[in-house]
């Protein structure tokens, strides 16, 4: 049972050293199987991408949890172009 959503800082995984990316791939793989959800911090997408994305999210209803419908994903390309 987890008390929070775990928070992951991948920033040395883009500029640091192989220790760091291998610790921060086991971080993101030890959420995966024991939560299924986690934030990343300091990722390098840029807020307006993020913006785009959860525009799309919010236009297309997806179909079961879990699947990313063509659609959706046809709409999230268009915002992105």
């Amino acid at each position: 049972m987890f008390t929070r959503i775990p928070l992951i800082e991948v920033g040395p995984f883009l500029n640091g050293r192989d220790e760091d990316r291998q610790r921060i791939l086991r971080e993101i793989g030890d959420a995966w199987r024991n939560v299924r959800i986690f934030y990343l911090s300091n990722h390098a997408v840029s807020s307006s991408l993020i913006d785009n994305l959860k525009n799309v999210v919010r236009k297309v209803k997806l179909t079961k949890f879990g699947q990313m419908p063509s659609v959706l994903y046809s709409s999230l390309l268009n915002e992105l172009r």
